[in-house]
């Protein structure tokens, strides 16, 4: 896992998390991936997200979010982490009506009434791929609830990714 910084002076860089090897399993034992069937254009999505006050202000939080979760994965609660992937949901759609759509927000209430604490649409959004966070021992009533999308079995790479069959 990476910590990708963007500098105001446009530079990017990008940090190895550093955390422990029991802690990792741990986290990813906690996650769940599904495909949504949703096919979309992320860079459509992009140029619609403009950068209005209220947009920096929602970027600002996501970056604070963001530190937050750095620090609950490495040294803190990791369901704390399914709460902050709930609260960057809540951010992330109200960046633009592009990133949502009553089929996705219906997917994520259904995953969130059966033990889903929070998940994040991969990428732009529209959809795409949902990545939920669920303690293990609701992970097969999610699953069920879920059937109508592709549970997608991963595991984390430490080459990033190396294939990707569904």
């Amino acid at each position: 896992m990476n910590i990708i910084e963007f500098k105001t002076n446009k530079k990017i860089t990008v940090k190895k998390v550093k955390i422990k090897k029991n802690r990792t399993d741990k986290f990813k034992n906690n996650l769940l991936l599904f495909y949504t069937g949703i096919n979309r254009s992320a860079d459509k999505i992009l140029e619609k997200i403009s950068n209005t006050k209220e947009q920096l202000n929602n970027h600002e939080r996501l970056a604070i979010l963001a530190d937050n979760f750095h620090y609950e994965l490495v040294n803190g609660d990791l369901n704390n982490c399914g709460e902050i992937l709930h609260e960057n949901w809540i951010l992330k759609r109200g960046l633009n009506k592009k990133v949502t759509s009553l089929k996705i927000d219906e997917i994520y209430e259904i995953a969130k009434n059966s033990g889903v604490v929070g998940g994040k649409l991969l990428g732009a959004g529209g959809g795409g791929y949902f990545l939920f966070y669920a303690e293990k021992k609701n992970h097969n009533k999610i699953i069920s609830k879920m059937k109508f999308m592709k549970n997608i079995n991963f595991n984390f790479e430490e080459k990033g990714t190396q294939k990707f069959i569904i």
